[in-house]
């Protein structure tokens, strides 16, 4: 039976750093009501190689949530050094390996907490993947990518619908396509209020209209 605690469709995720069987394996309880709130917590086995953004991605998998950013999300640590009141909370880098972290706590107890980061809204429009579909609205990271919001679009797409895709910065007669390390947050953010800009997401096989890879749009 399930813990009253715990999600009542709870099962096992095992999110493994690789794909092989091995020994160490642990599991843990993820506490994850930034994704749901009625949710307790969700058990997640994780072998000695399962980093923490490994751990964040197989629960917005397991949650249906792959269209989320997971650079919004991170990892902490909740120690008890003495009493139940005296607890301190460790930020986990993404390449944190929970495992490891449990092995090294003196204390013993220990909670793992998935929290949430504030982000910022984009809209990518995209009628010329998805014809009946004029634009996606995503909130994501300031430190999300081109790269990354592409990826994270895919994910709205049925599969071998979307083909090679990019993100380009487009105005009146003039479009720029962004390099995949750029972020779509900080290009926003010099855009002026007068100016008509937007994020386009366009297909590799589109007809670039001859303009060159990182041509400069600002005049």
């Amino acid at each position: 039976t399930l813990s009253t605690e715990s999600e009542p469709e709870s099962d096992v995720e095992v999110v493994s750093g690789q794909n092989r069987p091995q020994s160490g394996v642990k599991a843990i309880k993820v506490y994850a009501q930034c994704l749901r709130p009625h949710l307790s917590y969700k058990t997640v086995v994780v072998t000695p190689h399962t980093t923490s953004k490994q751990v964040i991605l197989g629960l917005l998998s397991r949650f249906r949530m792959r269209h989320r950013d997971p650079n919004l999300f991170y990892l902490t640590m909740e120690v008890t050094v003495g009493g139940p009141a005296d607890r301190q909370t460790i930020l986990l880098e993404d390449n944190a390996r929970p495992s490891e972290m449990i092995s090294c706590n003196p204390w013993g107890g220990c909670k793992f907490i998935l929290q949430a980061k504030q982000g910022g809204l984009v809209k990518v429009y995209g009628h010329l993947v998805r014809p009946d579909s004029i634009y996606k609205s995503l909130i994501i990271s300031g430190e999300t990518t081109a790269g990354d919001t592409v990826r994270i679009l895919r994910c709205c797409y049925r599969e071998g619908e979307e083909g090679g895709l990019h993100l380009w910065e487009v105005a009146e007669g003039l479009e720029r396509r962004l390099g995949d390390e750029e972020r779509p947050l900080v290009v926003m953010e010099s855009w002026k209020e007068e100016e008509d800009r937007r994020l386009l997401l366009r297909p590799s096989t589109f007809l670039e209209r001859g303009m060159a890879r990182g041509s400069v749009m600002r005049q």
